[in-house]
């Protein structure tokens, strides 16, 4: 039997929520087919607010022969038992154990707020091609990603006068 959905939530499961208990971290990874809520763990000290307080982190052990590898390939399983979008769960590696991961969940998309402005545009010194990385944007969290464009190869494209030999 199912439970009739409650009115006006139009059937939606609820989120995992802001403050999660172990049990139900260790069903969302069961439900995301990573393994039985018996072999998975919640290690200590539990599931705990981001320093930033926009979202709840947890590590968590996967069952003996699960790797993180794997488990990260269930990421939209994960997000789908947690009740949230799959932009809003990360899932890292532990250096060391590939049977551990910690999970990060925020408590709204992060994706869904104003685009965020280029740090090249606040650079107070000339940008070094040498050192610098080019940003790119940021994931999830909020960590500025880049890259290095010394030993690399790249092609740009675009129609004729559209500024590609200024780019280069």
């Amino acid at each position: 039997l199912r439970r009739a959905p409650a009115e006006g939530s139009h059937g939606e499961r609820p989120a995992i929520g802001k403050e999660p208990s172990r049990k139900a971290v260790r069903q969302a990874f069961a439900k995301a087919k990573v393994g039985k809520v018996d072999e998975i763990s919640v290690l200590t000290p539990g599931t705990q607010r981001t320093p930033e307080g926009n979202a709840w982190m947890a590590g968590v052990q996967f069952p003996e022969g699960v790797t993180y590898q794997q488990t990260l390939k269930k990421l939209p399983g994960l997000a789908s038992a947690m009740g949230v979008g799959l932009s809003q769960v990360a899932l890292d590696p532990v250096r060391g154990n590939e049977g551990r991961g910690v999970v990060w969940c925020a408590d709204s998309d992060p994706l869904s707020g104003p685009p965020i402005p280029s740090p090249l545009l606040r650079l107070d010194r000339p940008f070094d091609f040498w050192t610098d990385q080019i940003p790119i944007g940021a994931d999830v969290r909020g960590r500025p990603l880049g890259f290095s464009l010394v030993e690399r190869t790249l092609l740009v494209g675009g129609e004729q006068g559209g500024g590609k030999s200024v780019l280069c």
